[in-house]
């Protein structure tokens, strides 16, 4: 992924323990700035973002692509995706590699009508819109928004 400096992920492995199943990142030994008694605790810091980080090596790095790396044995090319959504659930089945273009895909809905990709034109229709490619493809206007949502579905179902 560019623009992200890639530690050695043995050098890792010496400092941080991994478990897939909780998604939990622990301090297994003492490094530079650690405190002894934070040895065995979790690693990590929940930023206002939303996402946990670790420091390590002078940077600080998101939890879901040092969990991958520590897993794997590599960094990801890719960005890391919370497929529930939840960025502090670092569980290997909750991590999966995707572009940029997928995340934008998965995110939450928001805005006034409360539907991913939907909003509502100045004459009160509901407008279904996608962007591909950093192209906006506009769907179709609806009067009812379980339309306008039922035409998102079918056309991110064919992309």
């Amino acid at each position: 992924m560019a623009g992200y400096s890639i530690c050695d992920v043995e050098d890792m492995r010496n400092y941080f323990s991994y478990d897939p199943l909780t998604g939990f990142i622990r301090n297994i030994k003492r490094r530079r700035g650690l405190k002894p008694e934070l040895v065995g605790e979790l690693a990590g810091t929940l930023a206002a973002n939303g996402h946990v980080y670790i420091a390590f090596r002078g940077k600080k790095w998101l939890a879901s692509r040092f969990a991958w790396a520590l897993h794997h044995g590599s960094w990801s090319k890719y960005e890391m995706d919370h497929r529930d959504g939840d960025t502090t659930n670092n569980k290997l089945d909750n991590l999966r590699e995707a572009t940029s273009a997928q995340q934008k895909r998965n995110r939450k809905p928001y805005g006034k009508t409360g539907v991913k990709s939907v909003y509502v034109d100045m004459r009160g229709r509901y407008v279904a819109s996608l962007t591909v490619n950093r192209k906006k493809i506009r769907l179709g206007c609806y009067h009812d928004i379980d339309d306008a949502n039922n035409a998102v579905i079918i056309a991110e179902k064919r992309l």
